[in-house]
């Protein structure tokens, strides 16, 4: 039987990481210790965005944590198969909210350089009572 072995993408891993710095500060925060706060952890929202993009072209999609979240990972999946697609781009971004932190948004952005057309998912992890740094 033949074993197929997946790599984590970067952007996933680049998440991660941020998820756990993210949770780690926050489990400091809410640790034993005088005046120790009592916070409850943060609240997790996965939000994703579908995309389609032609053959020898370049597309992007851009997911929306939402008023009151701030992003703390996300990532860019698919085609599959397709080894002709390739991420060329996958990062938190500010969407307009106030400041210019990027922290309210994931930006995904794709090139196909096959001969047909093909999918990709952007998604973010967006979280409540998680402060962001610029």
């Amino acid at each position: 039987m033949k074993r197929v072995m997946r790599h984590v993408s970067p952007g996933l891993a680049i998440g991660l990481v941020a998820l756990s710095v993210a949770l780690g500060g926050v489990a400091m925060a809410g640790g034993a210790g005088v005046g120790a706060s009592k916070a409850a952890p943060p609240k997790l929202i996965y939000k994703t965005s579908d995309g389609q993009v032609g053959p020898d072209s370049v597309n992007g999609e851009l997911v929306l944590c939402g008023k009151g979240t701030h992003v703390v990972g996300g990532g860019v999946s698919g085609p599959g198969a397709n080894t002709n697609v390739w991420v060329v781009s996958s990062q938190p971004v500010d969407s307009g909210d106030k400041g210019d932190a990027p922290d309210d948004a994931w930006y995904g952005f794709v090139d196909n350089e096959g001969n047909s057309d093909a999918s990709f998912q952007v998604y973010a992890v967006c979280a409540r009572g998680v402060a962001a740094t610029p």
